[in-house]
Protein backbone atom coordinates (compact mmCIF):
# COMPACT_ATOMS: atom_id res chain seq x y z
CA UNK A 1 0.00 0.00 0.00
CA UNK A 2 1.26 3.27 -0.88
CA UNK A 3 1.77 6.05 1.98
CA UNK A 4 -0.02 9.28 1.45
CA UNK A 5 3.37 10.89 0.59
CA UNK A 6 3.83 8.45 -2.42
CA UNK A 7 0.40 9.08 -3.37
CA UNK A 8 1.04 12.59 -3.57
CA UNK A 9 4.36 12.03 -5.73
CA UNK A 10 2.76 9.79 -8.11
CA UNK A 11 -0.03 12.41 -8.79
CA UNK A 12 2.14 15.00 -9.72
CA UNK A 13 4.68 12.99 -11.77
CA UNK A 14 1.17 12.04 -13.74
CA UNK A 15 0.25 15.61 -13.90
CA UNK A 16 3.38 16.52 -15.30
CA UNK A 17 3.35 13.53 -17.78
CA UNK A 18 0.14 14.81 -19.35
CA UNK A 19 1.07 18.09 -18.98
CA UNK A 20 3.92 17.15 -21.56
CA UNK A 21 2.04 14.94 -23.53
CA UNK A 22 -0.04 17.92 -24.30
CA UNK A 23 3.07 19.73 -25.62
CA UNK A 24 3.63 16.90 -27.75
CA UNK A 25 0.88 16.18 -29.46
CA UNK A 26 0.90 19.91 -30.31
CA UNK A 27 4.27 19.38 -31.65
CA UNK A 28 3.27 16.23 -33.97
CA UNK A 29 0.50 17.90 -34.98
CA UNK A 30 2.53 21.25 -36.21
CA UNK A 31 5.53 18.80 -37.74
CA UNK A 32 2.75 16.69 -39.65
CA UNK A 33 1.33 19.41 -41.00
CA UNK A 34 4.25 21.50 -42.03
CA UNK A 35 5.58 17.89 -43.94
CA UNK A 36 2.52 17.75 -45.77
CA UNK A 37 2.44 21.30 -46.81
CA UNK A 38 5.93 20.77 -47.59
CA UNK A 39 5.74 17.41 -49.53
CA UNK A 40 7.65 15.34 -47.03
CA UNK A 41 7.64 12.21 -46.83
CA UNK A 42 6.02 11.21 -43.33
CA UNK A 43 7.85 7.45 -43.11
CA UNK A 44 11.06 10.17 -43.08
CA UNK A 45 9.33 12.00 -40.37
CA UNK A 46 8.72 9.39 -38.13
CA UNK A 47 12.18 7.71 -38.63
CA UNK A 48 13.67 11.24 -37.39
CA UNK A 49 11.50 11.85 -34.62
CA UNK A 50 12.08 8.57 -33.08
CA UNK A 51 15.90 8.98 -33.56
CA UNK A 52 15.39 12.73 -32.06
CA UNK A 53 13.31 11.04 -29.10
CA UNK A 54 16.03 8.12 -28.45
CA UNK A 55 18.79 10.64 -28.65
CA UNK A 56 17.16 13.26 -26.59
CA UNK A 57 16.35 9.80 -24.07
CA UNK A 58 19.63 9.44 -23.76
CA UNK A 59 20.85 12.70 -23.03
CA UNK A 60 18.61 13.39 -20.10
CA UNK A 61 18.01 10.23 -19.17
CA UNK A 62 21.41 8.62 -19.81
CA UNK A 63 22.09 5.58 -22.24
CA UNK A 64 21.47 2.60 -19.51
CA UNK A 65 17.81 3.32 -18.85
CA UNK A 66 17.06 3.49 -22.83
CA UNK A 67 16.63 -0.18 -23.14
CA UNK A 68 13.96 -0.25 -20.14
CA UNK A 69 12.26 2.95 -21.56
CA UNK A 70 12.07 1.95 -24.89
CA UNK A 71 10.63 -1.80 -24.58
CA UNK A 72 7.70 0.10 -21.81
CA UNK A 73 6.31 2.47 -24.41
CA UNK A 74 6.38 -0.46 -26.98
CA UNK A 75 4.77 -2.66 -24.57
CA UNK A 76 2.28 0.73 -23.66
CA UNK A 77 1.44 1.08 -27.22
CA UNK A 78 1.44 -2.36 -28.57
CA UNK A 79 -1.90 -2.62 -25.61
CA UNK A 80 -3.18 0.34 -26.57
CA UNK A 81 -3.62 -1.11 -30.16
CA UNK A 82 -4.69 -4.31 -29.19
CA UNK A 83 -1.81 -6.53 -30.36
CA UNK A 84 -0.69 -8.13 -27.19
CA UNK A 85 -2.62 -8.41 -23.38
CA UNK A 86 -1.54 -6.93 -20.21
CA UNK A 87 0.10 -8.26 -17.65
Amino acid sequence: MMTDKETERRLIEEQKMASEMQRVRALLQKATELCAEEGGDIRYLNAALMTGAIQLHAEVEGVATLERALTCAARREMIRAGKAGSC
